[in-house]
C-alpha cells in the first residue's frame, strides 16, 4: 500500500492521503469494536490496519526526501528513530495513565 499511497498522493496530495489513511484506520477500529467472532476480528483488523497504515507510512519520509534529496539516509534515519523513541516513551506513559496500579 505504500507504493499506492505515493501514487495517490500525486493525485490528491499528501495531506489528502493522510486523511484517507486516518479515516480508514478509524473506520477499521470502529468496525472491529462491533465484531464478536475472534477469528474474523483478527483477520479484519490485521488486513485493515495493514492497508491503512501502509497507505500513509511513506508520506513523511517521501516529503523529507523532496526537501533533502542529498541526505536521504540521514533524514530517513531521523524519522524512523523518532518514531521508535516516541513509541518507547508514550507506551509506558499511557500504561501509567490508564493502569497506574497494574
Amino acid at each position: 500500500m505504500t507504493a499506492f499511497g505515493i501514487k495517490l498522493a500525486e493525485k490528491i496530495g499528501f495531506s489528502g492521503v493522510n486523511w484517507v489513511a486516518f479515516g480508514l484506520y478509524s473506520l477499521v477500529n470502529l468496525l472491529c469494536s462491533q465484531l464478536s467472532n475472534y477469528n474474523l476480528l483478527i483477520y479484519f483488523y490485521s488486513l485493515g490496519s495493514g492497508f491503512s497504515c501502509g497507505l500513509g507510512y511513506l508520506m513523511g519520509i517521501y516529503i523529507a526526501w523532496t526537501y533533502y534529496p542529498d541526505k536521504k539516509g540521514v533524514v530517513t534515519g531521523i524519522i524512523l528513530f523518532t518514531a521508535g523513541v516516541s513509541a518507547s516513551i508514550l507506551s509506558p506513559m499511557t500504561t501509567y495513565i490508564l493502569n497506574p496500579t497494574n
